[in-house]
């Protein structure tokens, strides 16, 4: 498979691999043009923060405040879901 992720594909068939439909997946994406990509795909979404998220690709906003605005969930780091999973809370 030639694609990358800009194309709605390589989440599809990720998704089609695991025997998931993408609106019942969840993915988690730290870059704003995956995010795009996924909700074109009809994913869920869970930002996951990132230094370089804070840049300014599209002015004025930083990618991270596009990045919450399109997204259905985020974290400031993947240790959030695992913490709450060890305590039972996901």
């Amino acid at each position: 498979m030639n694609t990358n992720k800009r194309e709605p594909l390589i989440f599809l068939k990720s998704a089609e691999v695991c025997g998931a439909k993408s609106e019942e997946s969840l993915v988690f994406e730290d870059a704003l043009h995956c995010i795009r990509t996924a909700k074109k795909a009809r994913f869920n979404v869970c930002a996951v923060y990132d230094e370089s998220s804070e840049e300014v690709t599209e002015p004025p906003e930083s990618d991270w405040k596009r990045i919450l605005s399109i997204s259905d969930y985020s974290v400031k780091s993947l240790k959030e879901i695992t913490s709450d999973m060890v305590r039972g809370n996901g």
